[in-house]
């Protein structure tokens, strides 16, 4: 999860992450979604949970460029 985490603080394509591992361990190891959320669950909702900088990141960014008043420029 730490590399996932500076992962996302790094490259851009790194958001697709956590759905990419999700979507290996459900082909080639669980068999169904289901099935992988049940095994490991905790390990998706941490890799879910480095989303949560990037996310900060960008609505704050989005905060400043309002009150300067850049948005939609």
């Amino acid at each position: 999860m730490v590399a996932c985490l500076g992962g996302m603080a790094s490259k851009e394509v790194m958001v697709s992450a956590p759905l990419m591992v999700l979507l290996y361990d459900r082909t080639f190891f669980a068999g169904s979604f289901r099935e992988a959320l049940r095994r490991r669950a905790p390990l998706y909702a941490g890799l879910a949970a480095t989303w949560l900088p990037l996310i900060y990141g960008f609505w704050s960014r989005a905060a400043a460029a309002v009150r300067r008043g850049l948005a939609g420029r």
